[in-house]
């Protein structure tokens, strides 16, 4: 009877732990944020982009899209610019669409694949203005 208790017990807690791994949303329906980067190098063009950093004491995420089954997916590099939504976690696994001003530091990340499972570079871009949840980089 002690092992069944203790089984229940365990089973129950990896459910738990199953749920908080997949029950990551969006809770925001409004349009997110935009950090668009200018003037990357063309040796660049075609491979794909995801930034994260901290505006102030929020931490944001940039990619092209979220979904709760997929996760991010980055974004294409096209004639050396990129346009990004910007989310950020609203606590929990909760995600809201970044709509904050706010000067912060940003790593941009550039990957050959479009889920972001092979790291090409990083470039780190300080004091980026970001006001409304939009901000625009240039790379030097």
């Amino acid at each position: 009877m002690k092992n069944t208790v203790k089984l229940f017990g365990i089973i129950t807690l990896l459910a738990i732990i199953a749920f908080a791994f997949v029950a990551c949303e969006l809770i925001d329906d409004d349009d997110p944020g935009t950090l668009t980067i200018t003037g990357i190098p063309s040796k660049y063009n075609g491979k794909y982009a995801y930034s994260e950093g901290g505006i102030g004491t929020t931490y944001i995420i940039a990619a092209d899209s979220f979904s709760n089954s997929s996760g991010f997916k980055n974004k294409k590099i096209e004639n050396g610019t990129v346009t990004l939504n910007v989310w950020t976690y609203t606590g929990g696994l909760s995600l809201s669409n970044y709509g904050g001003s706010g000067t912060g530091d940003i790593d941009f990340e550039i990957y050959d694949d479009i889920l972001g499972d092979d790291h090409f570079h990083t470039e780190y871009f300080k004091d980026v203005k970001f006001t409304g949840g939009n901000a625009t980089v240039q790379w030097e």
